[in-house]
């Protein structure tokens, strides 16, 4: 364990688990890397900006004296399902904008792989983590961009298959009936739906996560820290009885960890916009994460 791990292991905040959706649920095996060893071959010239001839590496360049921009965040979440540990991780692009001292921060998540418990794999379809709704309720902020400046996220408010009036304190929908019900991901089922074993059965639920990242700049374009995760799901239907329900998930939040990488080709960083136009795409850093977290076994010693 290096010293950062166990700095933020220690002395950052551990409560609920991440994305353990309404989920039955090894190993979280990646999608294969195509970008060897974190380093990215680069045409393009030399500039202010911070693309350069040559290689890349992820997280490196002298950095942009600012925030703002487009970053990589990986979380690997752990979670504990019949007492058995579940490991997630997801891929997010972020994409921030600084206002005085603050940061505001527009999440989309591109990746979403869990880890099976019990023998039992559960597929979050891309139309399901494509139609979470991100909420925007608070700022986050920087102490400082060299290494060892402190950041904290925005609490990320996610909401999966809901329409709420109060997205924070109202009681989630039972009934698949109810008019805050929506069909997010428009596959004509209620909520969002997630797909348990080999296309075993389909569940359909809703989910309010609530998650907040608190850790260091290891480089002016890298940040490695810890999060905290509450997340509140509801099985409301499913194709099969062993869909229909949901089993209890529980936190295990002291295994969480993030990694946070600037990919706009600011201040030195890796350049992830293949085509030019502007905007970093899902599409456009697809793999680039394995690199950074490859994904681990999970242990179940973890959750006894």
């Amino acid at each position: 364990m290096n010293w950062l791990t166990f700095f933020m292991r220690r002395f950052i905040f551990c409560f609920l688990g991440l994305i353990p959706a309404a989920m039955f649920f090894g190993c979280v095996e990646r999608a294969e890397n195509h970008i060897p060893d974190q380093v990215i071959e680069t045409d393009m010239g030399s500039s202010p900006e911070g693309d350069m001839d040559g290689e890349v590496a992820l997280g490196e360049g002298e950095g942009a004296g600012t925030m703002a921009g487009t970053w990589l965040l990986v979380h690997e979440n752990s979670s504990c399902i019949l007492r058995q540990e579940q490991v997630s991780i997801a891929d997010y692009l972020i994409d921030i904008t600084e206002e005085g001292n603050t940061l505001r921060e527009a999440r989309r998540i591109c990746n979403l792989e869990l880890s099976p418990v019990l023998g039992l794999e559960v597929t979050i379809p891309e139309a399901t983590y494509a139609s979470v709704s991100f909420i925007d309720r608070d700022r986050g902020f920087a102490t400082s961009l060299d290494e060892g400046g402190g950041y904290t996220s925005s609490t990320e408010v996610a909401l999966w298959g809901l329409d709420l009036e109060d997205p924070f304190a109202e009681e989630l929908p039972r009934d698949v009936d109810d008019p805050r019900v929506v069909d997010a991901d428009g596959d004509g089922n209620p909520g969002v739906t997630f797909i348990v074993g080999d296309n075993t059965c389909e569940r359909w639920a809703v989910q309010r996560q609530l998650i907040h990242y608190q850790g260091l700049f290891t480089t002016p374009n890298r940040i490695d820290g810890a999060s905290i995760t509450l997340t509140e799901t509801i099985a409301l239907d499913g194709s099969a009885a062993i869909c229909r329900s949901a089993p209890p998930i529980l936190a295990n939040d002291s295994l969480n960890d993030f990694i946070m990488v600037r990919v706009d080709g600011q201040g030195g960083a890796f350049d992830a916009d293949a085509n030019g136009d502007g905007e970093i795409s899902c599409d456009e850093i697809q793999g680039l994460s394995v690199g950074l977290n490859p994904g681990r076994e999970p242990d179940n010693a973890n959750c006894r």
